[in-house]
């Protein structure tokens, strides 16, 4: 492991594959640094940022809200510097001062939601260095989106673009990413989609295969401009991570439950309340959420995935090993804690209406010495914050994504980690659990195939051999 020297005087510890990664930012000026989750995409930016911003950097970050805080903690950690914090949450009037005193100040950081764009195009056109982070979930992968549009009109001589799965379904999603950070090479979506990529005609559109047409050719064209290391490569000694399925029966009430709302489109919670859904969709997604915990729904049962949860985390405890516990819905969060009360009293917990930042809380946890404690968290905002402290992480529900399970797996699964992971799926045979894996498997299967050549490969031949 490495040091950088900063304007700062701080040395913060920089590993052989991040070193590797400024050396190429500080040469190319705008890139995608698609590292895999864990691998410390924040320290690597940050360094690359302050070295080539000079002794007085400017830096914008833009990221999710849940995400604010942990650029802010990281710069003042590694490098002494200050942030300060620019999101819709502050009334118009307030951000008007917020702003009037940056200019003043003169921070390193402004971190800001991406909600952020179009004022702060307004307010300043250009920044020295911009830094995008996990810029998938802001819309910058969609070249139609608005965000992408009015990102257009911000302007920087440095760029980075960060994401740890910049790939989700297939080649074209990295070309509004290449067009930011390369324009004239990468000009036209169509031009793309036709030097790079298979597309076929369904009837309805073209659909773009995960397969590049040329895997080799394509990824020596991108290696400019995307930086992608896996843990498998890099973290050596990092402990395997094991996914899990815990298959779980539906009986009882809960069951009668399920089977009247897929019937019916309804369910009947009591005399006064009607659980309605105006479409398939919405059922779907009550059916979901029922397999989660009836409670939800106000039901007085808890059902059989907090049953099963429940004796998980005891064992955990038992050996002397915390938790890290998430579910793709907020209110199933508030239960599940109520509900490991009285296994422990040291919960925290993550979600979207928070008065106190992810990053912060997750400290906590980490700090903690209590063996029996439980970080519960919804899958949305497992994002930019460390939970290592636990090697254990359940799923109680999932969602159909790909990207944002394997985003809340690398909250134990990454750099600190000690012991093997594991990452427990609570699942619902013959429902519509049976979708969730079998995604999490078709969406690596072809992230990989535009990222990493020879791992497909590998992965292809163990296919054949069996």
């Amino acid at each position: 492991m490495e040091s950088h020297k900063t304007p700062t005087g701080i040395n913060p510890p920089l590993r052989d594959y991040q070193k590797e990664a400024v050396e190429h930012i500080c040469k190319q000026h705008k890139v995608i640094l698609g590292d895999e989750q864990g691998l410390g995409k924040t320290l690597t930016s940050l360094t690359s940022a302050i070295k080539l911003a000079g002794d007085k950097p400017r830096i914008l970050v833009l990221a999710p809200k849940v995400a604010l805080g942990t650029w802010a903690f990281e710069i003042e950690k590694w490098f002494g510097g200050r942030a300060m914090m620019y999101s819709g949450d502050t009334p118009k009037h307030e951000r008007d001062k917020l702003w009037r005193k940056y200019q003043e100040e003169q921070p390193e950081l402004l971190v800001a939601t991406y909600a952020m764009i179009g004022e702060l195009s307004k307010r300043r056109a250009d920044w020295p260095f911009i830094i995008c982070d996990e810029y998938h979930k802001a819309g910058l992968s969609n070249r139609k989106s608005g965000t992408f549009k009015k990102f257009k009109k911000l302007h920087c001589r440095f760029l980075l673009l960060l994401s740890g799965t910049p790939v989700r379904k297939a080649p074209d999603d990295l070309f509004a990413p290449l067009h930011l950070v390369s324009p004239s090479k990468f000009p036209s979506y169509w031009d793309f989609v036709n030097n790079h990529c298979i597309a076929i005609h369904d009837g309805y559109g073209y659909k773009v295969e995960p397969r590049p047409r040329r895997p080799s050719e394509f990824k020596q064209i991108i290696a400019p401009y995307v930086v992608r290391r896996t843990k498998k490569k890099v973290l050596t000694e990092l402990p395997p991570l094991q996914r899990q399925p815990v298959h779980i029966s539906l009986e009882g009430k809960q069951k009668k439950y399920y089977d009247q709302l897929a019937k019916d489109d309804m369910l009947q919670v009591n005399d006064d309340k009607v659980v309605a859904c105006p479409n398939k969709a919405t059922t779907v997604l009550r059916l979901r959420q029922l397999l989660v915990t009836p409670q939800i729904f106000g039901l007085p049962e808890r059902g059989a995935a907090i049953d099963t949860l429940i004796e998980l985390v005891q064992d955990s405890f038992d050996a002397g090993k915390p938790v890290a516990i998430c579910t793709p819905f907020r209110p199933a969060v508030h239960i599940i804690a109520d509900h490991l009360k009285p296994l422990t009293q040291r919960i925290y917990k993550i979600h979207g209406e928070m008065e106190l930042p992810a990053a912060q809380v997750a400290r906590s946890f980490q700090n903690d010495k209590t063996p029996e404690r439980a970080l519960i968290f919804t899958i949305s905002s497992g994002m930019s914050f460390d939970a290592y402290a636990s090697s254990n992480i359940f799923f109680v529900g999932a969602e159909w994504s790909a990207t944002a399970n394997a985003q809340a797996e690398s909250r134990i699964h990454r750099l600190g980690q000690t012991e093997p992971a594991n990452a427990y799926y609570l699942l619902f045979p013959g429902t519509i659990d049976d979708a969730v894996l079998e995604r999490l498997d078709e969406n690596t299967f072809a992230r990989n195939w535009v990222l990493d050549t020879d791992y497909m490969v590998e992965l292809l031949n163990a296919r054949l051999e069996r």
